[in-house]
């Protein structure tokens, strides 16, 4: 008898669990129901197969698929929802560089309103510079003699609930803007040394020494920078440096910024000089 109890009791305690939700991971679009919301309209827009709207269903405990309660965070697996281009946008542009067009050999220059797709790598002159807008409004300001191809630039969910951006600056410089979201949107900006992966933050990153070294500067907020298997966080005011092959230095405070002699408050001729008062411990 004791046995039996003993196998009805787990029986019963995995089959409680298999009714509590499971906690979301950073691969989960999390949605909050709206009124009116039920789960095969919500999977027709979203889903690339609507039928998913039964595993939502278990994965949620969602009594009444018609009917859902406002206010309840929908956990959705990225591998259900639909996946769609979200090229970027060059919304800046000074300079030459050219688009090397993905898995083609033709080429074509830059200019303001040119959409980069995945696989489309950017290649600016020693007097360029490029401002790229993503699909959920991060931009990104590429250096001159920067080369930065387009790994990903993606969106899930058939409205852009998620957006997927991976970049790979093979070398040059980066200043990237990164917008906050609620969704797990990624942003990735990966170096031959070195990948930095960010939500909702400003960051530098720099490839130099023909690809041996890539250096990571945070502005605001916090990334990650991985290499070699080992991965640091690196907070707002600090930086990393990393070698190729080699797991990521230890953080160190970055110099405050320059200050610049004080500016007339119009211009009234070309070149125009400034100023800039020493950093100490700058050395360039």
């Amino acid at each position: 008898m004791q046995r039996w109890a003993v196998r009805f009791t787990t029986i019963a305690l995995l089959a409680a669990m298999r009714a509590l939700p499971r906690p979301a991971s950073a691969e989960d679009w999390i949605y909050t129901v709206r009124p009116g919301d039920n789960l095969w309209d919500f999977a027709q827009q979203h889903c690339a197969d609507s039928a998913c709207w039964r595993r939502l269903q278990e994965m949620n405990n969602v009594a009444d698929p018609w009917r859902m309660p406002p206010g309840l965070r929908l956990r959705v697996p990225l591998e259900l929802l639909k996946a769609e281009p979200a090229p970027a946008r060059v919304v800046g542009f000074s300079g030459e560089g050219t688009i090397a067009l993905a898995g083609t050999a033709a080429e074509r220059p830059v200019s303001e309103g040119t959409l980069l797709h995945a696989g489309d790598t950017l290649t600016l002159s020693t007097a360029g510079s490029a401002t790229l807008e993503f699909a959920d409004g991060s931009q990104l300001l590429a250096g001159p003699s920067s080369v930065l191809r387009m790994d990903t630039v993606g969106a899930y969910g058939g409205g852009q609930a998620m957006v997927d951006t991976r970049l790979h600056l093979e070398q040059g410089r980066s200043d990237a803007d990164v917008k906050s979201r609620p969704n797990p949107s990624r942003f990735a900006i990966e170096a031959p040394a070195a990948v930095s992966a960010v939500r909702g933050t400003s960051l530098r990153v720099a490839v130099a020494n023909h690809g041996e070294t890539a250096r990571t500067e945070v502005l605001s907020g916090t990334v990650e920078v991985s290499a070699a298997g080992g991965t640091v966080q690196v907070d707002e005011g600090f930086g990393v440096v990393t070698l190729k092959g080699a797991q990521p230095g230890a953080p160190r405070v970055l110099l405050p910024a320059p200050r610049l002699a004080p500016l007339p408050p119009a211009l009234d001729r070309l070149p125009f000089h400034v100023q800039v008062e020493p950093v100490a411990s700058a050395f360039a």
